[in-house]
């Protein structure tokens, strides 16, 4: 049997009030306030946050073409009534050979608490073993962030390590902690 071309249609995620979709290039404003809101900015390097509204605009292509150049999946979680961006999620650094990927994500500060990055993680997660038939989902974090820990944790990610001054952000060197997942230890796995 043939195995399906996973890059054939992006693939929407219906999740009720939400929808994980393709990002679009008129998402780029959203994308402009989410990463440039302080309380998501504090947690990024210097560099993933977009100076102008253009820097948005060829992050959002950037993160867009990965699937049209059959690279990776990337989403943006919007709300189903308006289409309004609130947040990203996705994998990147994809290798189909060793089926293994690294996810990440962002919320709108204006959504946190809510659970909806459990749910959109949760889906992704699923795709990503379900469909991609990935065997092995890594993530990294700030050491000190507990609610990405914690998020992370409650779906059966495991601490692999700490990656001591691994990236530059807010001009110091911050340890970083590696966890990864692996099918068997993911605890929303649908049958």
């Amino acid at each position: 049997m043939k195995k399906q071309n996973i890059f054939a249609e992006f693939p929407n995620i219906e999740m009720g009030e939400l929808v994980l979709r393709e990002l679009s290039t008129s998402d780029y404003k959203r994308y402009y306030e989410i990463y440039t809101d302080p309380r998501v900015a504090i947690r990024l390097s210097d560099e993933d946050i977009p100076k102008t509204e253009r820097d948005a605009m060829l992050s959002v292509i950037y993160w867009r073409d990965l699937f049209r150049r059959s690279l990776s999946f990337f989403w943006g979680i919007a709300l189903k009534e308006t289409d309004s961006l609130i947040g990203t999620i996705g994998f990147f650094d994809y290798n189909a050979y060793n089926r293994k990927a690294e996810i990440c994500y962002d919320l709108d500060p204006n959504y946190w608490r809510c659970g909806i990055m459990r749910r959109a993680l949760i889906e992704v997660l699923n795709f990503g073993f379900g469909v991609v038939d990935l065997y092995r989902v890594s993530a990294k974090t700030l050491h000190d962030n507990q609610p990405s820990l914690n998020l992370l944790y409650d779906v059966g990610f495991q601490e692999e390590g700490i990656m001591r001054g691994y990236r530059f952000i807010r001009g110091e060197f911050p340890d970083i902690k590696a966890l990864s997942l692996l099918p068997h230890e993911f605890r929303y796995k649908r049958k």
